[in-house]
């Protein structure tokens, strides 16, 4: 009957290994609350940059309506971040609430110890416009992966500029006009966030071949 009992103690063993060794990969995202509006080449000295400022209110506000934190959520679960950074099939998504206080630079902004572990952060967001060319939406991102504990093993940001060429100078406040124009927005930032996907992906298939954990 011992003999059985240290079987069967072994298998379990073996059993709980095998099912940590296959613990899946975690992505944390983090959506943001730092949203701006900004007119094109305002932040230059000299006559035309002062007369392109303007007032930047409606396009805060615009974004405050279609990309606060829960709209960015949308757009992520939409694109599907494990395929956007090539990540492995059974990485499990978290999202957080957006922090006002800052983040770790070296070290995990979440409790978990997983060893194949993934941070993706959304920095900023801007609506900006430019008399002679346009709107656009520019983000900034920032994304990291580590190994063991908080040892980085690699990070890179990135910032992305969308145009919405057919955006109308003047919404009309019908409902199908907003919603056009929600969904030029949502376009130009999911395709923000696509194109940052590019650059991140070989960076994460390199990574996984030097197994960085």
């Amino acid at each position: 009957m011992r003999k059985l009992g240290v079987a069967a103690f072994a298998i379990a063993l073996t059993f709980g290994s095998a099912h940590a060794a296959a613990a899946p990969c975690e992505l944390h995202v983090w959506p943001t609350t730092n949203l701006g509006g900004a007119t094109m080449g305002s932040g230059t000295q000299g006559l035309l940059p002062a007369l392109m400022a303007g007032d930047t209110t409606k396009q805060v506000q615009v974004l405050g309506a279609v990309l606060d934190p829960d709209g960015q959520v949308d757009q992520f679960r939409e694109l599907d971040l494990v395929k956007t950074f090539a990540l492995p099939s059974d990485t499990q998504v978290v999202f957080h609430s957006p922090t006002t206080v800052g983040r770790w630079p070296d070290k995990r902004n979440a409790a978990s110890q997983a060893s194949c572990y993934f941070e993706f952060w959304v920095d900023q967001i801007l609506f900006n416009r430019h008399p002679l060319y346009g709107k656009d939406i520019l983000s900034l991102f920032t994304f990291r992966r580590y190994g063991a504990g908080d040892s980085v093993a690699f990070r890179m940001g990135g910032r992305y500029r969308t145009k919405m060429e057919t955006f109308p100078k003047k919404v009309e406040a019908d409902p199908a006009s907003i919603a056009a124009a929600a969904a030029l927005v949502n376009e130009a930032f999911a395709t923000d966030v696509t194109l940052f996907g590019d650059k991140v992906r070989p960076r994460v298939a390199k990574s996984a071949g030097a197994d960085p954990s």
